[in-house]
């Protein structure tokens, strides 16, 4: 019998179609190499979505009594992905995650961090992030800024390393979504920051012709959908949207939504990096620290504003598909990641 990996993160089934992409490449490089392990994880959201979607996964309720029996069963506690280390909204998550490695922790389980992210320094500096960083076996941070900032409030090099998003195993490997005509908007940004009459003006100028998609499924504050809703008729009109049925839709056509479009404009972090493995034209508008990173990483054109025509105009025009070397790279900076962290278990 093989090792029982848990993944303590209960973020899944939320509606962020990013999520799904990560786990998909951590549970397909994992199964590839090690059939014989099992996979268990938490979820707190759509439960019924992720059993869809990963069947070989058990997945338990996110309540206190599932959340020990996870445990109970289980060899070592792995937190995969998501940009975990961050306070705009509280430090929920940093308590939960610490309270999660503790008692994982407490019945003899290693505890790794896997591709994770930062969102912002503070976090870093929390009581709480000191103690996960006591608390963890080894932390692999998904972008060499996250690495920086870690090791400058004290992170031990000597157990923090640099890794990367697991969804590149996944885009790098899926077939690659049929690119459809036009450009894809996946915006998720304050609705500030955003001026109709930019988008209504630069496609028709740049002769892109497009949708607005949605990487997030839920009405959250500043996501695609609320952006549309709360939009004009000819906006809506001139940008229909396009929101895959994320309660029954498969990771393939979870993947095609955000990434199968000749051009795509992005201000998600997952969308930008499977667009860009598709083949796709890629502009990033950089809303925070995670965008800036993975611009960076591949190498993609920058949008600087979303409330001006002539710079969303420039933009669509000056994207290009992202060099090959720039995806290698990160997919073999992914992989020799997971090599580690398998070694370490």
């Amino acid at each position: 019998m093989g090792l029982t990996l848990h993944i303590g993160f209960d973020f899944w089934g939320a509606g962020n179609l990013g999520d799904d992409l990560m786990l998909a490449g951590f549970q397909e490089w994992l199964l590839a190499r090690r059939p014989e392990w099992r996979i268990s994880a938490l979820c707190a959201h759509d439960i019924a979505a992720m059993r869809l979607r990963f069947p070989g996964i058990r997945w338990f309720p996110a309540d206190p009594d599932s959340r020990a029996e996870a445990l109970r069963q289980a060899d070592a506690w792995v937190g995969l992905g998501g940009g975990v280390f961050q306070i705009e909204v509280g430090t929920w998550i940093l308590d939960q995650m610490l309270a999660d490695m503790t008692a994982a922790r407490a019945r003899g389980l290693k505890t790794f961090l896997v591709g994770v992210g930062v969102n912002n320094r503070a976090a870093l500096e929390t009581v709480q992030a000191r103690r996960i960083h006591t608390l963890a076996e080894a932390i692999w941070l998904r972008d060499s800024a996250c690495l920086d900032m870690a090791l400058s409030c004290g992170f031990s090099a000597d157990k923090t390393h640099l890794g990367a998003d697991t969804a590149h195993l996944h885009c790098a490997t899926a077939p690659t979504p049929r690119l459809r005509e036009g450009t894809a908007f996946v915006i998720h940004a304050s609705p500030t920051d955003v001026a109709e009459t930019a988008f209504l003006e630069a496609g028709p100028r740049a002769r892109r012709p497009g949708a607005w998609v949605c990487q997030e499924y839920r009405p959250i504050p500043d996501s695609e959908l609320l952006l549309h809703q709360s939009a004009s008729p000819e906006f809506q009109s001139a940008l229909p949207l396009l929101r895959p049925s994320y309660p029954t839709a498969t990771v393939a056509e979870l993947h095609a939504a955000v990434a199968g479009w000749q051009r795509v404009v992005s201000s998600r972090f997952h969308t930008s990096l499977a667009a860009a493995w598709a083949g796709a034209a890629v502009a990033i508008f950089e809303r925070n620290d995670k965008l800036r990173a993975i611009r960076e990483d591949l190498g993609c054109e920058r949008c600087a504003r979303l409330d001006d025509a002539d710079e969303l105009a420039r933009a669509l025009e000056s994207a290009r598909p992202i060099a090959r070397p720039r995806l290698d790279a990160c997919l073999d900076r992914t992989e020799r990641m997971m090599r580690d962290f398998v070694s370490a278990l």
